[in-house]
């Protein structure tokens, strides 16, 4: 009987041992999806204007369930490299604080330049792929794990449309010269006619005059036959 009961010891603790492991498991996947759920979670990737898709922006958006404080970035690139393809209002190799608070889907765009620049032509090479590491913290003050994210803009593609600023605006006053050129035909072919009061009125009198006129003569002639 000695061991049926050691075995049955044996057995209980397991079972309690399992009970804590799952337990323990189940607190820290509980953990794991509250802070899924009130955690932000800011990226960076490259994009371009809506209405003008030769603007370029480095974009910084929360994307994460909770507000961004103190969102900040540092761009790992060559200087030179950004000089050359006329990369300004985006310093190179230098932190930057863009935002104190970055609300759920909240998002911040920092101009780079025009793809006429970055992307290049034939005869030069567009802006070479760099690394940009974003930092930002919890409304506890909790710093998150700074992650570096790889862009380049020749994956922009299609998206971005490379047009010389000339050519925009001579499209722009070609469109402009067709609206006008529609208007100018309609109005031609539209006729207005003034009239006063006193005109409008005796118009109506003769009106109402010729057609009794005419009534009366109707009825004369059916009179006579």
């Amino acid at each position: 009987m000695d061991w049926v009961i050691v075995a049955a010891t044996v057995v209980i603790a397991l079972s309690a041992l399992a009970s804590l492991w799952l337990n323990w498991r189940l607190s820290q996947d509980n953990r794991a999806l509250r802070k899924a759920g009130t955690e932000p979670e800011v990226v960076a990737y490259l994009g371009v204007e809506h209405h003008a898709a030769y603007l370029v922006y480095l974009v910084l958006e929360n994307v994460g369930q909770g507000p961004a404080c103190d969102v900040g970035y540092f761009v790992d690139a060559a200087p030179d490299d950004f000089a050359k393809h006329n990369v300004r209002k985006l310093p190179a190799r230098t932190h930057r604080t863009v935002a104190s608070l970055l609300p759920q889907g909240g998002r911040t765009q920092l101009f780079m330049g025009d793809t006429y620049s970055l992307l290049g032509s034939r005869e030069e090479s567009g802006l070479e792929p760099f690394k940009v590491r974003v930092c930002y913290s919890n409304l506890r003050g909790i710093s998150a794990d700074s992650k570096e994210f790889l862009l380049d803009v020749s994956e922009l593609g299609d998206l971005a449309e490379v047009v010389p600023a000339e050519e925009r605006i001579a499209s722009s006053l070609k469109k402009i010269q067709e609206q006008l050129g529609q208007l100018a035909r309609g109005s031609a072919r539209l006729h207005v006619e003034t009239i006063t009061t006193d005109e409008r009125e005796a118009r109506n009198q003769e009106l109402r005059a010729r057609s009794r006129r005419q009534a009366a003569g109707a009825s004369e002639g059916v009179e006579e036959a």
